[in-house]
């Protein structure tokens, strides 16, 4: 027969159930610790982890200001929303620093549909480092090139914020109505990061507003390009997330940068650790761990990942460069910008950030410039600061420096 089990003693069963109790709370306690140390790690730090570790509340104030501005229009503002392109300069601006033409091109004066015969005609593609942003327009290195070659124009299509996709976007459009016998495609440090992306909001979500929160966007399947559905053609459009700003979230699905366990995470959502916990995390993924990231590399000394789906893309858009501009019986040049962090990495004896674009044109033979070595022909003992701002865009020497190159190249190539 079995035997019974005898029944635990009273004194057990409570002692269990204290140490049971003792141990919840000592959980719950840790718990609100963290909690009370996350939250005044964000407010001592609310940029902590580049601003990823702002609420979904403030991420969604933000994004509706950004929109309520948008649809009030800024006359004074250098860009316009473009229905293709998501901004495009101002036609007629002047506002001090920044001159656009009626054209929209950066230039203090209008350019006739064809150029006399004994002028040579240059079109430079790109975004800020082509614009000149943070100077006058006298001063950045498409002006300066005019001024001091004579018979040479530059036509300035950059525009400051422009990922690859739009740049090419805006040569297709307009690249052959002022037929140019040169058509420069300026490419730039933080190219990648905006090929693979079709809204800055998720990819700076503490940024205290965005001029225009969408731009087209590539997408690459095998050899196959082709741009993402857009459904924002009009200001009006917008007006939806006004009601809703969590349903911008939809955009996510073409942008490398959306992070589902932010935007999707009951966790991020309620908890400030949890904020901070998937914010640390998004960074390290992308970083270090995800192939497909933008650079590789260590942190400062990255490079473009070659194996990403954003370099893939950036290939396909300057073959297609070339090719189109042929076509049109234009002479197509790359154009290489690194920025100052880049000439400091590779002043210091570490591979240039886009190195790899450089060996691509190489491979592919393909007519390249690379301005570091403009930069690099500089004298050992010259202060590199004084080239840049902020080690970013280029200051007034700095754009000199590349006029000068960029003249020099003109004459030595026999354009």
């Amino acid at each position: 027969m079995p035997q019974a089990t005898e029944p635990a003693p009273p004194g057990r069963e409570k002692s269990f159930g204290r140490r049971t109790l003792l141990w919840l709370s000592m959980i719950a306690m840790t718990l609100g610790v963290i909690e009370i140390l996350a939250a005044s790690v964000l407010m001592i730090q609310p940029q902590i982890f580049g601003g990823h570790a702002t609420s979904l509340q403030d991420r969604n104030a933000r994004l509706v200001t950004s929109i309520t501005d948008m649809l009030d229009g800024r006359p004074d503002s250098l860009a316009e929303f473009h229905s293709e392109l998501g901004w495009r300069p101002r036609p007629n601006l002047d506002n001090g620093p920044d001159i656009i033409n009626s054209q929209g091109l950066r230039s203090a004066h209008d350019y006739p549909e064809r150029p006399p015969p004994d002028v040579l005609r240059l079109a430079a593609f790109g975004d800020s480092f082509v614009y000149g942003s943070e100077v006058l327009t006298g001063e950045a290195w498409p002006t300066v090139i005019e001024q001091t070659r004579s018979q040479t124009e530059v036509l300035n299509y950059g525009v400051p914020g422009y990922g690859q996709d739009q740049i090419y976007l805006r040569f297709l459009s307009e690249g052959a109505e002022l037929d140019p016998a040169i058509v420069l495609f300026g490419i730039a440090t933080p190219t990648l990061e905006r090929v693979m992306r079709i809204s800055g909001v998720f990819m700076a979500p503490g940024a205290a507003t965005y001029d225009f929160i969408k731009k087209p966007r590539f997408v690459v399947d095998g050899d196959a390009l082709s741009l993402a559905p857009n459904d924002l053609r009009q200001l009006s459009d917008f007006q939806r997330y006004l009601q809703d700003p969590s349903s911008f979230r939809e955009l996510g699905a073409y942008d490398y940068w959306y992070e589902p366990l932010v935007y999707e995470s009951w966790l991020f959502k309620y908890s400030r650790a949890g904020r901070l916990f998937l914010a640390a995390w998004s960074q390290v993924k992308r970083r270090l761990i995800d192939p497909d990231r933008p650079l590789i590399g260590p942190r400062g000394g990255g490079v473009f990942n070659e194996s990403s789906s954003g370099f893939k893309i950036l290939e396909q858009l300057v073959q297609r460069f070339v090719a189109t501009a042929k076509e049109r019986k234009t002479r197509p040049v790359v154009l290489i910008l690194p920025d100052g962090f880049s000439i400091e990495r590779i002043r210091g004896g570490q591979p240039g950030i886009m190195d790899p674009i450089r060996d691509f044109c190489i491979e592919e033979g393909l007519e390249f410039i690379d301005l570091k070595d403009a930069f690099l022909a500089q004298p050992a003992d010259a202060d590199a600061s004084a080239w840049f701002l902020n080690r970013f865009h280029y200051s007034v020497q700095g754009n000199r420096i590349v006029a000068d190159w960029i003249r020099a190249e003109i004459d030595r190539r026999g354009w």
